[in-house]
């Protein structure tokens, strides 16, 4: 998938990536699928609403 190659060679390069995009095109399960083989570990910032399964989340305030 370019998408996903892609933000994994940004993932190398940059301390920081935001995936942005419109609503129900698959940015979750992308980030997640991702995030389940990181090594050292994602931190996972939402803005909508906190997700919490394995993840540190930060939600901004």
């Amino acid at each position: 998938m370019r998408v996903e190659s892609e933000l994994r060679a940004r993932m190398g390069s940059f301390a920081a990536v935001a995936l942005l995009g419109r609503r129900q095109i698959g940015k979750t399960t992308l980030a997640r699928g991702i995030a389940d083989r990181a090594p050292g570990g994602v931190f996972w910032i939402s803005g909508a609403r906190p997700i919490v399964d394995g993840w540190t989340t930060l939600t901004p305030t």
